[in-house]
């Protein structure tokens, strides 16, 4: 048990808190008041209340913000899970303009995202523009990798006389930094 300005350690993050409370037998830490997590140079957070275990990584925060520094890419809502590789926010939004008046957000119900594979799954997510509503999708994937991948591109379709209906699914192969190809099949 500690009050005061808590500072704990653990391998490369650093925890700040009012006050914690720690089981030894368990691994399990509580962490209340001012809470603010800072991974290594990848990650910060702040919340309310933080409880996680360090034997098996999991986690669960309170009126949580959480950043991603090297993309710029911030999140706040009501709770957030972390278990192993997968942080779970519920109830949030996300943006990477200003914190403080941003452009533009998503709300949305819940979102996945997995630090190993660096990929973010939306669900019920509303784009807003400033505080205007402006678009509902019930599911959005994204990379928060700024490294180009290779994938499917935009298909296209049509009807002609001569060939009847004719489909085209291009396709990006990042084989290289300094070069790609692309395939139209």
């Amino acid at each position: 048990k500690a009050s005061g300005d808590v500072v704990v350690l653990y391998d490369d993050t650093i925890f700040l808190s009012d006050r914690a409370l720690y089981d030894y037998n368990s691994s399990k830490h509580e962490l209340y008041g001012n809470v603010e997590i800072i991974k290594g140079i990848k990650y910060g957070s702040i919340s309310d209340y933080v409880k996680f275990n360090l034997k098996d990584d999991n986690a669960f925060f309170t009126s949580v913000f959480i950043t991603q520094l090297e993309s710029s890419l911030w999140s706040k809502g009501s709770n957030a899970e972390k278990r192993a590789d997968v942080i779970t926010l519920r109830n949030a939004l996300v943006s990477s303009c200003d914190v403080n008046c941003p452009d533009w957000t998503i709300h949305f119900s819940t979102l996945k995202y997995n630090e190993d594979k660096e990929w973010v799954n939306i669900w019920n997510p509303i784009i807003y523009v400033r505080d205007i509503p402006v678009l509902y999708f019930p599911y959005i994937g994204f990379s928060t990798n700024k490294n180009r991948k290779s994938g499917l591109l935009y298909p296209s379709f049509g009807v002609f006389s001569r060939d009847g209906f004719v489909f085209k699914q291009p396709i990006y192969i990042a084989v290289d930094p300094q070069w790609d190809l692309e395939i139209a099949p």
